[in-house]
């Protein structure tokens, strides 16, 4: 074979091949492995395998938290010496300090849009838009190649109903 564990160089190139997914045939070998001077037996060391599944979650593991190291560690080396993040610094600063002081819309003057905000803020109300969006998905699940007429007439009516619902809550809003 192509691979041995004989000296440290072939093993290391063994193990390289192992971490390019070329181990397969390597896992089959090492698995039908007896004792020494005798000859291969198939299937007879399956625990074997468990050198190459350990290897590869270990060392795959290992590779890429080292990887993703040594990428935040040059994030955070360069971070903030540059123009552009001086500029974009100073930019978040500025949006902060300009933001907007009302956290909510100041209430509706007439009656009428008094009920409705009431009506749209309700829990009920959130509990019915939930109903109609699961609704609605559920309906277009059911869709299929050739409806009989009640129920596209019941898809009509539903999404009619799902309209004027989103109509409401963002006239509402």
């Amino acid at each position: 074979p192509p691979y041995s564990y004989d000296s440290f160089v072939a093993s290391v190139g063994s193990l390289f091949r192992v971490n390019n997914m070329k181990y397969v045939d390597m896992q089959f070998t090492a698995m039908d492995i007896t004792n020494i001077d005798q000859s291969p037996l198939e299937g007879a060391s399956s625990y074997n395998a468990l050198f190459f599944i350990i290897y590869l979650l270990v060392g795959g593991l290992f590779v890429m938290n080292l990887f993703v190291g040594f990428i935040v560690d040059g994030f955070n080396a360069n971070k903030g010496t540059t123009d552009a993040d001086l500029q974009y610094s100073r930019f978040l600063r500025q949006l902060y300090i300009h933001r907007p002081r009302y956290s909510t819309f100041r209430p509706p003057e007439y009656r009428a849009s008094q009920i409705c905000r009431s009506v749209i803020l309700s829990p009920y109300f959130e509990y019915f838009s939930g109903g109609c969006v699961l609704i609605n998905v559920g309906f277009m699940l059911a869709d299929h190649p050739d409806p009989n007429p009640q129920f596209i007439s019941i898809v009509d009516t539903q999404n009619l109903v799902f309209l004027v619902e989103l109509w409401l809550e963002v006239l509402g809003n």
